[in-house]
């Protein structure tokens, strides 16, 4: 691996216009060869200070045993090799623990520790491949005719995919001109699913803008810097992350600001829909989320709270046609009503929020989110799709775990109660660790009337 390291260093000295290539990677320079990957450092704080990276002799003069060696390939695909080289002696290393186990011990805590590692060696794993490029739309026109092709291969995949196979299938991908209304009730988790949608398109090319009403920028950014990161979020917030984290943390924070990609997330203030529109505008937005619609500013001064949130929802209907944007918006449901349904798995429907008659008229989708007590402790979260323009309603799940940061879609075969679970009443409504979710999942997917 030394060799590969080698490789890319001097190929980033000889040719140091492919070293933007180099921070389009997440390199890890903590897996590298000491010697190597301090002298990795030393380009990027150069670059860093000087906008260019130093020259060999620079290099050579600074650290002598620097060995220059030939480097044929471009810089990424230095930085791929060295990815599948990093992930491949993470896995070899935590097999060969394992293969080493004591299987006659009749001591199992030393299987639940292993377990662990084994759980921890794949996230950092996924880390490690999760680094993507930047997306330059003038030179990807021949792509998009293979994502044509693709999407007639797809089956009707029309607009902007999702993470979520099943809301893919349900709507073909959120398109252009779309308004989307994301509602739950307060505190279950609106904003960090709109946040891992809107990351997730970040992470495909959009330009996305987040219009927060109701957290700060400090906050956003705590919940955007986890995602990104893949560092778990309470940790993060309390400033308690492990060293190897923390390196991570820091690592990925000086490069985002070294390297400031074209496509991102803009984190913007409430105000008003001619606000929205106005920097829709200035930052070429692709997308945009308004977390807590209820709070903007009703331009046409209505007397009363309902004619208020319709007058904002039919102003953001015209503002995404307009622009050839979607647009998602969050709203609270009635909690009385919705939390009795929600404690059986059943999603409220079009009309459980106080302006429901404005926002699914003007929403081309509503979608649901649904927990409760026993879903928590299971770190599930279940979704809805009670309505659409064109097409039908359905359900899915998805993970919900914030020490992982892992939020795939998930089957309801694979979804099993936590045996830390000690309420008898939870157990007899819900069923034993065998049973799994099935009776507390029985309902859910009721169709929207």
């Amino acid at each position: 691996m030394r060799n590969l390291e080698l490789a890319m260093i001097n190929r980033m000295l000889n040719e140091p216009d492919e070293f933007n290539d180099f921070s389009k990677y997440d390199i890890d320079t903590d897996l590298m060869d000491e010697d190597t990957a301090i002298i990795t450092e030393f380009i990027v704080e150069h670059y860093s200070k000087y906008g260019k990276v130093p020259t060999c002799l620079t290099v050579k003069q600074i650290y002598p045993k620097f060995e220059e060696v030939e480097a044929e390939e471009p810089v990424e695909f230095y930085c791929i090799e060295l990815q599948k080289r990093f992930s491949y002696n993470k896995l070899s290393s935590i097999i060969e623990e394992v293969t080493q186990m004591d299987t006659e011990s009749e001591d199992f805590g030393n299987v639940i520790e292993m377990v662990d590692k084994v759980e921890n060696a794949v996230k950092e794993i996924r880390v490690i491949q999760g680094a993507t490029k930047d997306i330059d739309y003038s030179k990807t026109a021949g792509d998009r005719i293979d994502d044509y092709k693709g999407r007639k291969i797809s089956k009707g995949l029309l607009g902007v995919k999702t993470p979520w196979a099943t809301l893919n299938e349900l709507t073909g991908g959120f398109q252009k001109s779309w308004l989307i209304t994301l509602q739950g009730l307060a505190k279950e988790g609106k904003t960090w699913v709109a946040l891992i949608l809107f990351k997730y398109f970040e992470r495909m090319g959009a330009k996305c803008g987040i219009f927060s009403n109701e957290m700060s920028v400090e906050q956003m950014n705590l919940r955007l810097d986890s995602l990104t990161f893949r560092l778990p979020y309470i940790d993060l917030k309390r400033a308690t992350l492990s060293p190897a984290e923390e390196r991570r943390y820091f690592r990925g924070l000086n490069r985002m600001k070294m390297f400031k990609k074209k496509n991102s997330i803009v984190i913007l203030g409430g105000g008003s829909v001619s606000y929205i529109t106005s920097k829709i505008k200035e930052h070429k937005l692709d997308c945009f989320l308004v977390d807590g619609a209820y709070l903007l500013d009703d331009e046409r001064n209505s007397s009363s709270r309902t004619d208020k949130m319709y007058n904002i929802t039919q102003d953001l209907k015209r503002v995404v046609m307009k622009t050839e944007t979607f647009g998602m918006i969050t709203l609270q449901l009635q909690p009385d009503e919705a939390k009795k349904l929600h404690d059986r798995g059943n999603p409220m429907g079009l009309f459980g929020t106080q302006w429901a008659r404005s926002s699914s008229q003007d929403s081309d989708v509503v979608i649901e989110i649904v927990s409760n007590e026993n879903m928590k402790e299971g770190k599930i979260m279940g979704m809805h799709l009670v309505g659409q323009r064109d097409g039908d309603t359905g359900k899915w799940f998805t993970g919900w775990d914030f020490q992982k940061m892992d939020f795939p879609e998930i089957e309801e075969g694979q979804m099993v109660m936590p045996t830390s679970i000690k309420n008898t009443k939870l157990k007899q409504k819900f069923g034993t660790a065998d049973q799994g979710f099935k009776v507390g999942f029985k309902n859910i997917g009721t169709k929207a009337s």
